[in-house]
């Protein structure tokens, strides 16, 4: 009797050892991808964000729209929409393998600049993973990014030229010029220059303070 006993124990141990194996199994893996960039002023032009280490840094745009979409054949779906932090950075994380798109919403009252396709490193070091494609750029989007499992696409960065004639008046500059911050450090990326900080700095080709001066006197 003991030993029927022991026997249907281990019988019945060896079946939920089995079913927590098969669950294990089947358990989808989590999603670590992700893609992210920065809305700025490109004071030069020359579709590169100079950071605050820079010679001459320019200025980040908090709460533009930025949105993620799927892209299958020639269909594309939205996932996600955000809006670019305090220091101009968007992210869309816990994404899988697959082909996506980002499109920015033009913030009003900016002239559109240079829009700069960004970089795609594994997450634990910086060699490019097999199947990454950076994709295309077109009018505020970049199309056709390939973005493989357990890798970061990073710094596809939406550029605008300053505020528009219309928009500029000492009343907006006095009255909703931002104060200047800084971001953490971007991770570095094979070919790509360690930037020490961000800033929030200010609109178009000439420093906040100077136009400031020039619109007080």
């Amino acid at each position: 009797m003991i030993q029927r006993h022991r026997r249907g124990r281990r019988a019945l141990a060896a079946i939920l050892s089995a079913f927590a194996l098969a669950t294990v199994a089947w358990s989808p893996a989590q999603a670590a991808s992700s893609l992210s960039g920065y809305a700025y002023i490109d004071r030069n032009n020359d579709g590169q964000l100079a950071f605050a280490d820079a010679a001459h840094p320019e200025w980040v745009l908090s709460g533009v729209e930025v949105k993620l979409f799927s892209i299958s054949g020639t269909t594309e779906t939205l996932l996600s929409t955000t809006t670019t932090s305090s220091i101009g950075e968007y992210i869309f994380s816990g994404l899988s393998a697959g082909t996506y798109a980002l499109r920015q919403t033009q913030p009003v009252g900016y002239l559109d600049g240079i829009d700069t396709l960004g970089i795609i490193r594994n997450l634990n070091n910086n060699s490019v993973p097999a199947g990454a494609n950076v994709g295309t750029v077109a009018a505020d989007a970049f199309l056709n990014i390939a973005l493989p499992a357990d890798a970061r696409g990073n710094f596809y960065n939406f550029g605008e030229r300053g505020l528009l004639p219309g928009y500029v008046s000492k009343r907006y500059l006095l009255g909703t010029a931002p104060p200047i911050v800084t971001a953490p450090d971007p991770e570095p990326a094979s070919g790509v220059p360690e930037p020490a900080t961000a800033s929030l700095l200010a609109l178009g080709g000439m420093g906040f303070l100077a136009l400031r001066r020039r619109l007080s006197r």
